[in-house]
């Protein structure tokens, strides 16, 4: 039971530094297209649905899958348009 609220609230403490990191990238951000794709990050964190998230920014849900994953995986910098995600060989 400890072991849960701990796993909890370290996924509580995840989430609001995720969301904290992209409101400074939106605020800061100069290309709205950037921002837009973090806002809709930011709005998964907040418990957003995927279709409420598609019709506020009018964008897919294949998109806001793809920069979610796409944040998952490299941080900020997988928000960025100039980005492109290294494919990574499997370890034998």
């Amino acid at each position: 039971m400890i072991n849960q609220h701990l796993q909890a609230a370290t996924l509580k403490t995840e989430v609001s530094t995720a969301i904290a990191e992209l409101q400074e990238f939106i605020a800061t951000c100069r290309d709205a297209r950037e921002a837009r794709k973090a806002l809709a990050v930011k709005l998964i964190y907040q418990d957003y649905l995927y279709e409420e998230i598609q019709t506020i920014l009018d964008v897919s849900l294949g998109s806001i899958t793809g920069w979610k994953q796409a944040y998952e995986q490299d941080g900020i910098d997988g928000l960025r348009l100039n980005h492109t995600r290294e494919k990574k060989l499997p370890e034998y």
